[in-house]
C-alpha cells in the first residue's frame, strides 16, 4: 500500500498483478489503450479457484459491480486518489477495501475477463475448510473498511 500511495505523484495509474503466475499482464493491453483517468480497471478470473470465490463474486458483482473482487489484477489511475483525499484507506487481506473504496469513486468500473493459468506455489489464504472461513473474514473486512472510511469522511 505505501508503494502505491508514494507512487501516485509520479505517474497517470498504477498498475497491480498478483505474483502468483495466474495472470498476463497482457489482459491490460486493453485497458492500456483507453482513455483510464476516472475508470477503474479490474481483471475477472472466468475459473475461480474455490468455490467461495464465486459465491462472493455474485455478492461484489451485484452490490459493487466488480465481478471478481479476489482478483489481484487491477489498474487504479492516480486521477482518483485525489477523490479519496476525504477518506481513510485502511489495508486489508487482498485490497478488498481498496478495491471497493476505488469502485465508489470511480466514473466506470470495466471488469476484464480472463482464463487463469495454474498458480505457482500456495495461496496466502492456504487451503482447505479454512480457506472458505478466511474469504469470507477478508470479504467483510474489506466491506467494513469502505463503510468505515465513508463514515470518517
Amino acid at each position: 500500500m505505501n508503494g502505491i500511495l508514494n507512487s501516485k505523484t509520479k505517474y497517470d495509474f498504477i498498475i497491480t498483478i498478483d505474483g502468483d503466475g495466474e495472470i498476463s499482464p497482457k489482459i491490460f493491453d486493453f485497458a492500456l489503450s483507453c482513455e483510464h483517468h476516472n475508470k477503474f480497471f479490474i481483471g475477472n478470473r472466468k475459473t475461480k479457484n474455490r468455490s467461495i470465490e464465486s459465491f462472493l463474486s455474485y455478492f461484489s458483482r451485484y452490490f459493487f459491480k466488480i465481478d471478481d473482487v479476489f482478483c489481484g489484477a487491477y489498474i487504479i489511475p492516480v486521477a482518483l486518489f485525489e477523490r479519496l483525499d476525504n477518506y481513510s484507506i485502511k489495508v486489508d487481506n487482498a485490497l478488498i477495501g481498496l478495491k471497493l473504496l476505488i469502485n465508489s469513486v470511480a466514473d466506470e468500473t470495466i471488469n476484464i475477463p480472463f482464463e487463469p493459468k495454474k498458480r505457482v506455489g500456495v495461496s496466502r489464504f492456504g487451503t482447505g475448510f479454512n480457506t472458505c472461513f478466511k474469504l469470507i473474514v477478508a470479504f467483510i473486512r474489506g466491506i467494513l473498511s469502505v463503510s468505515n472510511s465513508k463514515k470518517n469522511s
